[in-house]
């Protein structure tokens, strides 16, 4: 299915997207930035941020990638930073389509955070689904697939947000010392 919105979105407030990790290869920035386009297709106006260092190997195709996007001026290539809270606090979508992830830090932050996120359905994103975070997970290496799905989101932002609300509280319990505490004393027993 194809979302199409085709009215001009008037929207004072621009949508705010943000990408966090380091910027390498298969980690999601170029599918991030590729997925936009249907904002921009569909007048929805937005600002796309990536956090995180680029890859010296990467550096040349990623710039390459980058300079010729024809809405570069929306995205935001904003580096490393050892402190990323106020890009938590001002982002609205945490867009993360990586190819592949251990236990996603950058992910568990933007779930905690109460971010509406969106990733590819692959590696520990099954396990944050099955520990009952709620957050969209789109086919793998899918562009359309993250395309009508970040319109989807960005068309229905509010209700999308109400939904994400229980992600905070169910990290704070999951995540917690006496949690971590708990299962190590169940190891020893």
């Amino acid at each position: 299915m194809v979302w199409i919105y085709t009215e001009e979105i008037v929207n004072n407030n621009i949508i705010k997207i943000l990408h966090t990790g380091r910027v390498a290869h298969g980690k999601g920035q170029i599918d991030a930035i590729k997925a936009c386009d249907i904002l921009v297709k569909n007048n929805i106006n937005f600002e796309l941020n990536l956090v995180g260092s680029i890859d010296k190997s990467y550096n040349n195709s990623f710039l390459k990638f980058y300079n010729s996007c024809k809405y570069k001026e929306k995205i935001n290539i904003i580096g490393f930073k050892s402190n990323i809270s106020p890009y938590l606090q001002e982002a609205d979508i945490f867009l993360f389509p990586s190819y592949g992830e251990g236990f996603g830090n950058s992910f568990a932050e933007a779930l905690t955070s109460n971010l509406i996120c969106i990733a590819y359905a692959n590696t520990s994103f099954f396990n944050f689904k099955n520990l009952g975070f709620y957050f969209l997970m789109v086919k793998n290496k899918d562009i359309k697939d993250l395309k009508n799905n970040l319109l989807f989101v960005s068309l229905n932002i509010d209700s999308e947000e109400i939904k994400t609300k229980n992600n905070h509280e169910l990290a704070l319990t999951l995540f917690s010392t006496s949690q971590e505490i708990k299962k190590y004393l169940e190891i020893l027993v």
